[in-house]
This record gives structure tokens, sequence and C-alpha cells, in this order.
């Protein structure tokens, strides 16, 4: 290891969490996990560009807090490759296009917990991972139901229909009582609930 740059006030870098320039005396906590596995003809500080850390500020006042290094895959020093620390980072929801968080929590969480690379993040916000779980639930037990319904079990009529509106698709669920009133025109029983379901659903659309 070099020690050219080591007297701490010498250089200094930007915390990617606070975003403020900091001397090497004030990022040491993040320096200690890395000065054992630095080469001789690197600097510690260099092995900070390109990862997430948070200077001795961040750490100590809880803007950021410390990861793990042996929950990560681990780059060529024995390092974390892209996490020293977490820190809440601010996302563009790919779904409905409003800001959200990944929380410092939700990231240790995930890449901790649940072993998740650590080059994923999350593309939309909580409420519409929400409902792209529960559309996919949705659409896996739709394809179980309808098949039945089609070979003749009509009480599941009602149960499609909630699942379609739960998911937001009212529009199929109209589609589906079309069809299913196409399919059972003879049947005064099917009639009868068909009309009671889409008089519910324009109740609710009207609300």
């Amino acid at each position: 290891m070099k020690t050219g740059k080591s007297a701490g006030t010498e250089f200094r870098i930007v915390c990617p969490c606070c975003k403020t320039s900091r001397s090497l005396r004030e990022v040491s906590m993040v320096l200690a996990l890395v000065v054992p596995r630095v080469r001789d003809d690197e600097e510690p500080v260099d092995l900070l560009r390109g990862t997430e850390w948070g200077c001795d500020h961040c750490l100590s006042s809880g803007l950021a807090v410390m990861a793990k290094s042996d929950c990560h895959h681990l780059g060529r020093c024995g390092c974390p490759s892209w996490i020293l620390s977490y820190y809440d980072q601010a996302r563009k929801c790919a779904r409905c296009s409003e800001p959200f968080v990944f929380t410092k929590e939700e990231q240790r969480y995930w890449y901790e917990e649940l072993n998740f690379y650590m080059a994923s993040v999350p593309n939309e916000c909580a409420p519409c991972r929400r409902l792209i779980r529960q559309e996919h639930s949705g659409t896996r037990r739709l394809s179980v139901l309808i098949p039945r319904f089609k070979r003749g079990e009509t009480e599941l009529l009602e149960t499609i229909c909630d699942i379609y509106i739960e998911m937001g698709k009212t529009d199929r669920a109209m589609q589906f009582l079309a069809m299913a009133r196409r399919d059972h025109a003879k049947s005064a029983s099917v009639l009868k609930r068909i009309k009671t379901i889409k008089d519910r659903i324009k109740s609710k659309q009207s609300e």
C-alpha cells in the first residue's frame, strides 16, 4: 500500500450519502474495511470509488448504516464489490412515475436477509410492487378458475369477477361477464347473477 496519500487532509473524496467532500480522517470507518486488503500499488481511498458507502458523520448520525461484508459477494480486495454501507436512495417508479425511496433498511433486508445480488434494485415503488404481486397472484388463480367455469362451474362467476376487480381490471371483468352471458344465454340463474355483478360494478364506478 502506498503511503503518500495517508496524511488524512491532503486528499478528499465526496461521500455518496451526504454529497459532502470528506478528508480521509472523516471516512475512517469504511476505510478500516478496505485497508487490510489494499495492494502495495493502491490507495485505500481508491477502493471507495465506484462503491456505496457513507462517511463517519453519516454512519454516526444514522443517515447510513454499515453493511455486513460477510453477507455479500466479495470483490478482488475481499470487500463488498458494491456496498460498504447503506443509505436512503431516491428513485423514480417505472410504473407510476412517482418518486420513492429505497430505504437503507430495505436494502439491508434485500442484500443480507434475502441474499439478492447487490446490483438488484427496485424499479417500482412499494404500492406498485404490491399491485404487481397481486396481478401475478390473480393471473395464476384465473388460469385455474376460468377453465373450471367454462366446464360448467358457474358458481365461480362472482369469484372470477372479484379477482379481476382486485387486480384493477374492471374492464376485463365486464368482458368476462359478456362472454358468460353469451355462453349461458338460456340459464336464468346465470343471467340473474351477471346482472347483479354488473350493477355492483357500476355502483362502485359511480362512487
